[in-house]
């Protein structure tokens, strides 16, 4: 880029002194050369200003692609040029770079969340005030599609001191152990919760304590 700086700063210099020359040139009533001058500035400043807004247009080309996760773009240079080349080669190269990661990113992504919806405890992620981002099959089957949290699962998340909860579903009382860890990510205080139906479990115990005490 050191030597594309060396041509812009040649080009503004060549603007100054076509300037500083037409003027003295048309105080001296040469008409001839005073309108060489005038062409030869439009002609500079056309130039760099060519050379100006296809860098802009390429820059916005990137930023385009980053916006609407096009990722496939390759770059051109806008003008043939050893800098342009490299420059246009660079662009491509990485973004070529960052679409590798996005997609090594993605399929993390997916990976984990197969894995999160194949284990039989419910897992929810949701915000300070209850709204539900995400959640895991078995947290659908269990709680059904929600999107803000049961005040009774809201209680417990927020005083994260209740082991065992009571949620009503469906006519159905599910007995379930609640695990909550927060964090914040970006500023947003968010939380994972994880809920494990015990309820045939203390079902089970129930009996267990019934049969020794009959017997």
């Amino acid at each position: 880029m050191k030597r594309y700086a060396i041509r812009v700063f040649l080009h503004i210099l060549f603007i100054m002194l076509l300037s500083i020359g037409s003027c003295l040139l048309f105080q001296k009533q040469l008409w001839f050369s005073t309108t060489i001058c005038i062409l030869l500035l439009i002609t500079t400043g056309v130039h760099l200003y060519r050379m100006q807004f296809k860098q802009i247009n390429l820059l916005r080309r990137l930023t385009d692609g980053l916006r609407y996760n096009d990722m496939t773009q390759a770059f051109h240079p806008p003008f043939k040029n050893k800098i342009m080349n490299e420059w246009a080669e660079e662009l491509s190269e990485s973004l070529k770079d960052f679409r590798g990661k996005l997609l090594a990113e993605e399929i993390k992504h997916q990976y984990y969340e197969n894995l999160l919806n194949k284990v039989d405890t419910a897992v929810l992620v949701a915000d300070r005030s209850g709204h539900v981002e995400w959640m895991n099959q078995a947290a659908v089957t269990h709680l059904g599609q929600i999107s803000q949290l049961p005040e009774a699962l809201l209680i417990a998340s927020a005083t994260n001191n209740i082991p065992i909860i009571r949620i009503e579903q469906n006519s159905t009382v599910l007995e379930m152990a609640i695990s909550c860890t927060k964090f914040a990510t970006q500023g947003k205080e968010q939380q994972i919760i994880s809920l494990k139906n015990i309820h045939s479990v203390l079902e089970r115990n129930e009996m267990e304590a019934w049969q020794k005490l009959i017997r």
